[in-house]
């Protein structure tokens, strides 16, 4: 438990003090829908600095290895635009950054906002007097750049999902565990038992298979042990073992051991739950992929809930996939706050 950090993740809403960024992002109604793909950051800045320094430095925060996935995927993707190029069909792009270097400025400062020319748009804007001051600040603001479009990234996801979602297998899923994510039509049931649900979306990519599935399942809570990595994985295996056979006769799904699993506490619309990040593989088969997990009490205080984003996309990058997977588990919602609204 000595790295158990907790983290609080709330809504941003960050103000423009100082930027050369443009929009005033007043009213939302008229602005445009964003474009470009998920994990895509549009980078503004001349290539004489993005080829020395300031290039290295994004490279080494937004472009540091998404965590906890097979193979090494940038945490983003970056489009390098110079600034005399930043025309509309940029400005719209879901996720910005600017850079503006210059002696006017008497110190390097980042600043946050959204809904600048595109709704649901995130503008990072960095100002700087020179390039080593700039870097600097880049460095120094990792965390919040990170967690600010990890954040939005995230809302669009949710946002999807409890747009679209299946409210009969809401229903169904609220009645065995008192509460249920927003499952995405599409999603089909396969399987439901007094304590575990096995949702999952089938697709051919280019002609190739992958899925993308999430699990709940309940089982009783001890004590503050039971929120340990060593337990949750622990009962991982034991329930998927039992719920998730493979394909082969005498396989089934487990826990790899390619890599240690990741476990961090976060607080999120009032829930407070252990997300643990690791990757799943197939006992005696070939199969696996990335899975994240959102572990918490039930409302009674006797039964740990335990949601599931998994991903097999054996031919493919993983990071949008685990994404997209991982904000439909963000959407959980108790029956009864349900039945307020």
């Amino acid at each position: 438990m000595k790295n158990f950090v907790i983290i609080v993740i709330s809504l941003l809403a960050f103000g423009f003090s100082s930027c050369s960024c443009g929009g005033s992002g007043e009213n939302i109604s008229l602005l445009p829908n964003i474009s470009g793909k998920a994990g895509e950051v549009v980078v503004v800045t001349d290539m004489e600095y993005w080829n020395g320094s300031v290039g290295e430095a994004f490279y080494a925060t937004l472009g540091a290895n998404y965590p906890a996935i097979p193979q090494d995927e940038g945490l983003f993707s970056f489009i390098k635009v110079p600034a005399a190029s930043f025309t509309r069909i940029f400005r719209i792009h879901r996720n910005i950054v600017t850079v503006e270097i210059s002696p006017e400025y008497t110190e390097a400062e980042l600043v946050i906002k959204n809904d600048v020319w595109a709704r649901q748009q995130i503008v990072l804007g960095f100002v700087a007097p020179d390039t080593a001051s700039l870097v600097a600040c880049v460095l120094e603001n990792k965390e919040r750049m990170v967690n600010a479009l990890e954040q939005i990234e995230r809302d669009r996801t949710v946002a999807r999902a409890e747009r679209y979602e299946d409210k009969n297998i809401r229903m169904r899923i609220e009645e065995v565990f008192g509460g249920s994510p927003c499952i995405p039509v599409r999603y089909k049931i396969r399987r439901l038992t007094d304590n575990f649900a096995w949702m999952q979306l089938e697709s051919a990519v280019r002609g190739k298979y992958m899925f993308q599935a999430v699990f709940v399942y309940k089982y009783p809570y001890k004590d503050s042990t039971s929120f340990s990595l060593e337990n949750i994985i622990r009962k991982r295996n034991e329930i998927l073992q039992k719920e998730v056979p493979g394909a082969v006769e005498g396989s089934y799904m487990t826990t790899s051991d390619a890599i240690q699993p990741m476990m961090r506490s976060i607080l999120y619309r009032d829930l407070h739950f252990t997300e643990v990040r690791g990757l799943w593989e197939v006992e005696n088969d070939f199969q696996g992929g990335p899975f994240i997990s959102h572990t918490f009490l039930d409302k009674e205080g006797e039964n740990i809930i335990c949601l599931e984003a998994i991903v097999y996309a054996p031919s493919f990058d993983k990071r949008n996939f685990i994404r997209q997977t991982e904000g439909i588990i963000y959407t959980f919602k108790w029956k009864q706050d349900e039945a307020k609204k």
